[in-house]
């Protein structure tokens, strides 16, 4: 069994070059930057939002048992509600598309 202490380790130098992934981009173009600032971007968020509901939200409830259940279900609605928003998006922009070719062919 591997001790706690190495894998700290490993996840924090794991982790710092994850972050040198800045410095590859000074060598990019700046159309190739343009594209993958939103990777960059949805990276940092997703990073945010798991260190919020995995250690921020089980402090406000403050019962180890429920605390991680809870942050994961509170991340799930969460999720869940941007999937339902991403469907209805695409539903609406395909319901427009389809009206405008319906437009089109009479």
């Amino acid at each position: 069994m591997t001790h706690p202490v190495v894998l700290a380790f490993v996840s924090v130098v794991a982790v710092s070059l994850v972050s040198l992934a800045g410095l590859l981009t000074l060598s990019m173009s700046e159309t190739r930057v343009r594209r993958l600032a939103a990777f960059f971007v949805s990276f940092a968020v997703g990073a945010l939002l798991g260190d919020t509901f995995i250690h921020l939200v089980p402090e406000i409830f403050d019962a180890p048992p429920l605390s991680l259940r809870a942050s994961l279900l509170i991340l799930g609605g969460i999720l869940r509600g941007i999937r339902v928003l991403v469907i209805q998006t695409a539903l609406i922009s395909a319901g427009i598309a389809a009206m405008a070719l319906l437009k089109f062919v009479e």
